[in-house]
């Protein structure tokens, strides 16, 4: 458990194009809030089992007033010798009116891959997040995942209607064996988008 401190500003905003967009305007912001977290993972970067739970209250001030409250719930398992399972559920509710640039959103190698980062936004989202990775031979391993996301602008939005899906496949290569780190190679689709990811370690 500790504080948490969030400051977050834009500024000198041009646009290349005709087209304007109000809302994405000059603006600041300052959070205070706090964070709650339990992390039993075996390791950081490419956990075997263990759950990682986190709660983030936020509130924030100055150019807007509104409280954002994360919850991100993981779980890992050995299911058989060299393959693991891992499911994460990622929420992000916000009571008031953020700021455009403080808004939910997906994509990116960590929250829903397979949508180029920004694609969709709203005030609120949850996503639930599937990942199963196996040790094949040598160093060399592969992976498929794949998830349901829901973005809402309030709780009337809050069903089970026009769900953004993702799924992909992947493949690992163990580039440090004391430390169990792997290098990440992902290809995930999306609704209308796919996205190419190469990174060091897990996506969560």
């Amino acid at each position: 458990m500790g504080p948490k401190l969030v400051l977050k500003g834009y500024s000198k905003l041009k646009y290349l194009t005709s087209i304007q967009y109000p809302e994405l305007a000059n603006g600041k912001n300052l959070g205070v809030g706090l964070t709650l977290l339990k992390d039993t993972r075996n390791n950081l970067l490419n956990a075997l089992q263990g759950i990682y739970l986190e709660f983030t209250n936020v509130y924030n001030f100055l150019d807007s007033r509104y409280t954002k409250i994360i919850i991100d719930g993981r779980t890992y398992k050995t299911i058989i010798a060299k393959t693991v399972g891992s499911i994460r559920f990622y929420n992000e509710f916000t009571v008031g009116d953020p700021l455009s640039y403080d808004y939910a959103l997906i994509g990116s190698d960590k929250i829903v891959r397979g949508y180029y980062y920004g694609r969709f936004r709203d005030k609120n989202l949850y996503t639930l997040q599937g990942d199963i990775r196996r040790q094949l031979v040598g160093r060399f391993g592969a992976a498929v995942f794949g998830g349901i996301t829901k973005l809402y602008p309030n709780l009337r939005g809050l069903t089970l209607t026009n769900l953004k899906p993702n799924y992909g496949l992947g493949l690992r290569f163990l580039i440090d064996r004391k430390s169990n780190i792997n290098l990440r190679l992902d290809y995930g689709f999306g609704q209308g988008d796919d996205g190419f990811y190469v990174m060091f370690g897990e996506s969560f």
